[in-house]
């Protein structure tokens, strides 16, 4: 053969093997990049689904479906699953595929999930939202006593308060709010009453704002259900530190008329916590006699007898 057709062919022979292994390339790329699209266009879920409603036997629970990503834009179905208090051991409800689940009594100490499956033409997945509270037979707290506010009403002492009685599914949960109301004690729920900051356990101790005033206490009962607030009778009107005890002199008393028998003499002047709560008492070399009540201001001196010598 020709040298010059020999290298000619030689040649052609390279080009084709060249176009041949990137046709190659490009097709490994388009099935590689195809595949990718097809993985990144199936659902996938980016947060969870979620529940809502009042979880009392006899309510309405609702299902959102959560936040997915995939194109074409995904449909959705449900399935309601009952579980145990902790939310484990779940178990589909049977026939219930609907965003909507009416509570039964069989609901009732357990817990819900909802399982939602997203679908479109490249595919699906699942995700299951988080358990609901326990479900609850009754609803909402409700008062049946009044809260009781005990202990001494004086600036300085410490007063409590019970929560008082209560109906509603267990587990309830308490919160109190001490209130500084007028002498008339306020409302008897207390709204017209300012609430005292950080006053807000179930004991409290008296501060000088609150001499001259009445106390009561808001109770506010929660569960599942919602909540509710019930509040105290008022406390009466909160004394100073100086106002019991026994009294205190602050003043001398002065005694004036005339010493004899007979004749009245009159105190005055007395002055202390207590001055109207007074004893008269007239001291001899021989005796000592109390001759008043505790409250009047005048007495009739008497003649302590010396006794009879015996020599």
């Amino acid at each position: 053969m020709d040298p010059r057709r020999r290298n000619s062919a030689r040649r052609w022979s390279a080009v084709a093997s060249l176009v041949l292994v990137a046709g190659a390339v490009l097709v490994a790329v388009i099935t590689s990049g195809a595949a990718q699209a097809r993985a990144q266009a199936a659902p996938s879920n980016t947060s969870p689904p979620t529940i809502t409603g009042v979880i009392v036997v006899g309510q309405t629970l609702t299902a959102n479906s959560g936040t997915w990503s995939g194109d074409p834009t995904p449909t959705f179905t449900y399935q309601w699953l009952r579980c145990d208090s902790a939310g484990g051991s779940c178990g589909a409800v049977s026939g219930q595929t609907g965003v909507t689940y009416v509570l039964t009594s069989a609901d009732a100490g357990r817990t819900l999930r909802v399982a939602v499956t997203a679908t479109n033409t490249d595919g699906s997945a699942q995700a299951t939202s988080g358990q609901t509270g326990v479900i609850m037979t009754t609803g909402a707290p409700s008062n049946t006593s009044d809260p009781v506010i005990s202990g001494t009403i004086v600036q300085g002492q410490t007063l409590t308060v019970t929560s008082g009685g209560w109906t509603g599914s267990a587990p309830i949960t308490f919160a109190y709010q001490w209130v500084r109301c007028g002498t008339d004690g306020g409302a008897p729920d207390g709204s017209n009453c300012p609430a005292i900051p950080g006053a807000t356990g179930q004991s409290y101790k008296l501060v000088s704002d609150d001499v001259g005033h009445r106390l009561r206490v808001r109770v506010t009962g929660t569960n599942g259900a919602g909540s509710a607030t019930a509040t105290s009778n008022p406390t009466g009107i909160i004394l100073g530190s100086t106002s019991v005890g026994p009294p205190k002199n602050t003043k001398e008393p002065a005694i004036s008329g005339v010493i004899q028998q007979g004749k009245s003499l009159t105190v005055s002047g007395a002055a202390g916590t207590e001055p109207s709560r007074s004893r008269w008492r007239i001291s001899g070399c021989a005796a000592a006699l109390t001759v008043a009540g505790r409250t009047r201001r005048t007495a009739q001196p008497s003649v302590a007898r010396r006794p009879r010598s015996t020599s």
